[in-house]
């Protein structure tokens, strides 16, 4: 047998090899979605059952939805369509402007001071 040191924790793994920071903020970004669209649905009192019949679609896909980590806008619309919502997407930038690019018809126009 050799004497080489075997890996035999994450712990070992991380000091042979630092984490990608970037790869760590991609995870965080979708566990963040995740446990937002599942708050999200539960507290609007909906089962994922419930969700599919809205979207026509089956549960286990609701799940994968829930999952996702790169979801396109038109299915997360249709998602929150069918919970009962409605998607609001607004861009804010440094200078304090706030503009409403998908949302009510009303408000797309509005700019930083609500008009």
């Amino acid at each position: 047998m050799a004497d080489t040191p075997k890996l035999t924790s994450a712990k070992d793994l991380r000091r042979r090899r630092p984490p990608n920071r970037e790869r760590v903020d991609t995870i965080k970004r979708t566990l963040e979605l995740d446990i937002a669209l599942n708050e999200l649905r539960a507290r609007r009192g909906i089962t994922q059952e419930q969700a599919a019949a809205e979207l026509a679609t089956s549960r286990p896909n609701v799940s994968r939805i829930e999952r996702e980590d790169d979801l396109r806008v038109t299915t997360l619309q249709r998602y929150v369509s069918a919970i009962g919502g409605e998607l609001e997407v607004t861009v804010r930038f440094p200078d304090g402007e706030r503009l409403t690019i998908l949302g009510p018809q009303d408000s797309r126009s509005r700019g930083s001071d609500g008009r």
